[in-house]
């Protein structure tokens, strides 16, 4: 790869995801180390506060739904009241988890996790020219988790009376 081509690739991720200085050292860096060009996937993993727009509101109601097997979370969401709304990023340990590319989906389900610690989830709108909004928080905490599901399901249950003859 030649001068022009190493030139290219970073002014494109410039104009595409507007990277800090430090950003752009780092692509090099595994560059470098590597030979070859980082994937576009691991770099929409880097959160910049750049990108975040207090205009496009945040969505809201962001709660922790169910478990999912042994690995997997379900978790749910209001989509706010913002026509500049056009999907969700979902970040897991500050890692993007997740992408939901509607913005008239207001669930989710995240798999691949290590249910035995804590876990924090974020979750953000996203508008236009891959803008962010603020992000609305939740902590996974495997020893006081008690999915809201179940727990209606037990007080159904609990008001049930056995009739026998």
């Amino acid at each position: 790869m030649n001068e022009d081509i190493d030139e290219n690739f970073v002014r494109h991720f410039l104009s595409r995801r507007k990277l800090s200085c430090e950003q752009i050292e780092k692509i090099s860096e595994i560059k470098n180390m590597t030979g070859a060009q980082p994937k576009e996937e691991s770099q929409s993993q880097i959160l910049d506060m750049e990108t975040i727009d207090l205009t496009l509101l945040p969505p809201v109601n962001f709660r922790l739904t169910r478990k999912v097997g042994s690995d997997g979370l379900l978790v749910a969401w209001s989509t706010p009241e913002d026509n500049e709304v056009t999907g969700f990023q979902i970040y897991i340990d500050d890692k993007l988890g997740h992408r939901v590319r509607s913005s008239s989906r207001t669930k989710a389900l995240l798999h691949g996790l290590d249910l035995q610690n804590s876990i924090n989830l974020r979750i953000h709108s996203t508008g236009i020219d891959n803008k962010l909004s603020k992000g609305e928080s939740v902590q996974y905490n495997p020893l006081t988790f008690i999915s809201p599901e179940k727990s209606t399901v037990s007080a159904e249950f609990s008001r049930v009376k056995i009739h026998r003859d």
